[in-house]
């Protein structure tokens, strides 16, 4: 929803382009961060659901390193801090591909430049066949089951235009 009239190309433009660096992560540089157009456009209209949604409880930002939940981190890390909200950020490392472990500590290091901690959930299970399904149920359960550990209610997800473009795509072909 914040992202549907962006492709992912440029919001990856974009998110390279603002560099957010550790020193720009604190709450005061916040609004500086606030003063550009885009982000602020992001921004305010994540606020305002949240807001209308969860308030200030605790929640889980799922992060898969893409543009669209890289998006998601930069929206809950401010909304995290202006609002004093205990926000978890989880990235799912499905174990399919032999470089995965890798990839998940990659995205947990590109968080770290807006001083986000993030914890890595490995799933332990060997998917082998309907790959996208399982690995999907997979993830949903591994960040169900640390939302219940942590009795947190809330789990965001990112999606953008063309991961519904894709879905319309897969389900057609089946």
């Amino acid at each position: 929803m914040l992202l549907k009239n962006n492709t992912p190309k440029q919001i990856s433009r974009y998110f390279r382009k603002i560099n957010i660096k550790p020193k720009s992560s604190n709450v005061q540089n916040h609004n500086s961060l606030l003063q550009n157009k885009l982000t602020s456009q992001f921004y305010f209209q994540f606020e305002k659901i949240v807001k209308k949604n969860i308030g200030s409880k605790p929640f889980v930002a799922c992060i898969s390193g893409g543009p669209d939940s890289l998006a998601l981190a930069v929206c809950s890390k401010i909304f995290s801090e202006k609002n004093q909200t205990k926000v978890f950020y989880l990235i799912v490392d499905h174990n399919i591909r032999a470089n995965s472990a890798l990839e998940a500590k990659r995205v947990q290091k590109n968080l770290l430049k807006i001083s986000v901690q993030a914890k890595i959930l490995t799933i332990k299970n060997i998917i082998s066949r309907s790959i996208q399904k399982n690995a999907r149920d997979q993830r949903y359960k591994i960040m169900s089951d640390f939302c219940k550990k942590n009795k947190i209610s809330y789990m965001l997800t990112a999606h953008h235009l063309d991961d519904q473009i894709e879905n319309f795509y897969i389900r057609l072909s089946r």
